[in-house]
């Protein structure tokens, strides 16, 4: 291997020139970094990418690396010898041209992406065993699911509304009691009425002929877990609630790569406004076909929005069902994320949420993978235009 220390001053460690066979027994030769962390090689040899470049390497994209193009045995034993003597002249070192230039086995696009989803699977396997998430399970049974009509009165009452239960219930439940001055939420409940009631007429169900009692309904009240607080001394102990979102703020890397995707989605004729937690009912983000909205600036919520714009909105007549919606849109976003060494941790428990299991992902293999490509390499391109530093 030949190392070629102090390139720059600011440098702490070293650059690698590797070599790999090429196409037609040629050979091509990749400028790389010797360090393990995939960021910290990324940064380094993105810093002297100037320098880089004067010795012939050009970046390719889609593997996401310097190299050359595809050199016969003449031409690769003259870029070898070349570029040691440039490499001399900018450190004032010898260095031997007959040094040995070892084999390298990079990983591509595809490689990378298969191991992606071996972790992705035993990340959510791993939090479906996981002792927060079946008590998060375990309370979440605890609440009804309430009809269309009832969801949207919860929602026009209480945008942001979670949990949603009776007076009696927060009491005998979890020794919770509604907090003074909080408004109720009303909504529709059934009330049951016996056949033998005189005064009631039976109906006939046009499906299957049977007499059945009428059921009539009245609004009744009902409260948010937020409008509740504990009883001293009755409380019960309430899972924590799992984080299932990101909501790391951009630091000067993320930027770019959000500044990427959001000149991709404006080139793609889709808009993206900022809008408040109200406004979006709890949501950290929305497609709607067009337009996204956010609550924020946040890295992982846009590229898991762009995706559903990509994927979810172009032939409406054959869209997925809504738990394989997220699997896809979140997919790509993981996925994208881990590419620039992004953490996403957030993912294996958004996914078990929605029950997604690894079979899912098997049968998403192809989706995930060549939408999540097309991003990549938009902002590889991206980056190398804006000469920004990843």
């Amino acid at each position: 291997m030949i190392s070629f220390k102090n390139i720059k001053t600011f440098l702490t460690e070293k650059l690698v020139l590797k070599k790999r066979p090429g196409p037609e027994g040629k050979t091509i030769f990749i400028a790389s970094s010797d360090l393990t962390d995939a960021k910290a090689a990324g940064n380094e040899t993105f810093s002297n990418k100037d320098f880089i470049k004067t010795l012939g390497f050009k970046w390719n994209a889609l593997e996401r690396r310097w190299e050359t193009a595809p050199l016969d045995e003449t031409q690769a034993n003259d870029f070898v010898k070349d570029t040691i003597k440039k490499f001399n002249e900018f450190n004032k070192e010898e260095a031997s041209a007959e040094t040995a230039v070892t084999e390298f086995s990079g990983e591509n696009l595809e490689d990378r992406f298969k191991k992606f989803v071996e972790l992705l699977k035993s990340g959510i396997i791993n939090v479906k065993n996981s002792k927060e998430y079946q008590e998060y399970v375990q309370f979440q049974k605890r609440f009804r699911n309430y009809s269309f009509n009832n969801q949207i009165l919860i929602f026009l009452q209480r945008k942001n509304a979670t949990k949603v239960g009776g007076k009696n219930m927060w009491y005998r439940q979890f020794g919770r009691k509604i907090k003074t001055g909080e408004k109720a939420i009303l909504i529709y409940a059934p009330i049951m009425v016996k056949n033998k009631d005189e005064e009631v007429s039976v109906g006939e169900d046009p499906a299957s002929g049977v007499l059945q009692r009428i059921t009539r309904f009245r609004l009744v009240p009902v409260f948010d877990i937020s409008q509740t607080e504990p009883i001293p001394g009755k409380e019960k102990e309430m899972p924590e609630e799992i984080q299932w979102y990101d909501d790391t703020p951009l630091d000067e890397r993320m930027r770019v790569i959000f500044d990427a995707v959001k000149q991709y989605a404006s080139e793609n004729n889709i808009k993206i406004d900022i809008k408040s937690e109200d406004e979006l009912g709890g949501a950290r983000g929305v497609s709607k076909g067009g337009t996204i909205e956010l609550i924020s600036e946040n890295l992982s919520t846009l590229v898991h929005e762009v995706a559903h714009e990509m994927l979810h909105w172009k032939d409406r007549e054959n869209v997925p069902e809504r738990k394989i919606r997220e699997l896809q849109a979140e997919g790509v976003a993981n996925f994208v994320l881990s590419e620039y060494g992004v953490p996403a941790e957030h993912t294996e428990k958004y996914l078990a949420i929605w029950q997604i299991d690894p079979e899912h992902i098997n049968n998403n293999f192809n989706v995930i993978k060549d939408t999540a490509k097309t991003l990549i390499e938009y902002i590889n391109n991206y980056v190398e235009q804006k000469g920004a530093n990843l």
